[in-house]
């Protein structure tokens, strides 16, 4: 019984973790080209990574986006990946 209820509550604990990520479609839609990235990490928060002018936001190992930024720091493109 104690091992059922582990599991229950890691289920529950899982679900809400995975509720409260910015990282979903809704998000990943309101990102336009043209926005800055202050406007897009108000939407996705920080971004994991950072690789020229290219960032990437992740949650857990499956989600992920990616964002690429021109010189005058705009969204040109967004790909995602795992949802």
């Amino acid at each position: 019984m104690t091992t059922l209820r582990l599991l229950i509550a890691l289920f529950v604990i899982m679900a809400f973790v995975g509720c409260g990520s910015r990282l979903n479609v809704e998000n990943f839609n309101r990102v336009k080209v043209g926005m800055t990235l202050e406007e897009v990490k108000q939407i996705l928060g920080e971004p994991a990574g950072t690789y020229q002018t290219i960032k990437t936001w992740q949650s857990g190992s499956s989600r992920s986006v990616t964002i690429e930024f021109d010189d005058q720091g705009k969204v040109v493109s967004k790909d995602r990946s795992g949802f």
